[in-house]
């Protein structure tokens, strides 16, 4: 058995128990669980407090149904990156869901700190705008609608920190697109989630280590919301072609 696959069926108790709630949702009429995420922390979290957005946002996931966004273990990650490249930073975001992984790198940017986030849901796009709105960072975050291979080439960069997080098998093809379109600087950081051994990403990871562009490393954490699961975060710096 791959490694993959046995990670796979490491990950069946949860899936099933996912399965579970799913249904219990569908029985209540809960709707997507985007939009149910959005209810969830328009009811409990503070207006204008990106941290309590954060957390209920947490809370659901963990509690009642899974939200497949960075997460609290490995949103730490991602905060300690986001200092690193200042409080004025340019982030770009592939795949921004219900808004978590926006809020979380938005909250920690300065008046001239932006993060521009693309998503190919339309229904995604109006959770998370509403999620940023919610949480007080909307005035630091575009979320703008479409695949990432029809906007990226739209862009002017260029990005301080590229944080990927859509669909894993786009991952290799849309970071090159993002290098023929000069939108990293040397220095600049490549931040790819869900690319543990569960997910099969070893097509992305071959390409950062050995590309000769790049300089990765690997943080080992935990899918999101699920303490026995292993997953990785890879951090690629950008050398230039």
């Amino acid at each position: 058995m791959t490694t993959v696959w046995r990670e796979r069926a490491r990950a069946l108790p949860e899936l099933l128990r996912e399965l579970g709630r799913t249904a219990r949702a569908a029985l209540r009429r809960e709707g997507p669980r985007a939009e149910a995420a959005l209810r969830h922390a328009q009811q409990h979290a503070v207006a204008g407090d990106p941290d309590s957005v954060l957390a209920e946002l947490d809370r659901f996931g963990r509690e009642q149904r899974f939200l497949m966004n960075v997460g609290d273990e490995k949103g730490l990650v991602l905060d300690d990156l986001v200092r690193s490249v200042g409080a004025g930073a340019r982030i770009l975001e592939l795949g921004c869901y219900c808004g978590y992984s926006a809020i979380r790198m938005a909250r920690l940017l300065g008046p001239a700190g932006r993060v521009t986030s693309l998503e190919v849901s339309e229904p995604s796009v109006r959770v998370a705008r509403a999620m940023c709105e919610l949480a007080g960072v909307a005035d630091r975050v575009e979320i703008l609608h479409g695949s990432a291979s029809a906007r990226i080439p739209t862009l002017r960069g260029p990005f301080d920190l590229v944080f990927l997080d859509h669909w894993k098998d786009l991952y290799t093809a849309d970071l090159q697109c993002i290098e023929a379109a000069r939108l990293l600087r040397p220095g600049s950081l490549v931040v790819a989630d869900n690319v543990g051994p569960l997910f099969g990403a070893d097509a992305y990871l071959g390409y950062v280590r050995d590309c000769g562009r790049y300089e990765s490393r690997t943080v080992r954490a935990h899918v999101e919301y699920q303490d026995r699961l292993e997953d990785w975060v890879e951090i690629s710096t950008w050398h230039g072609p």
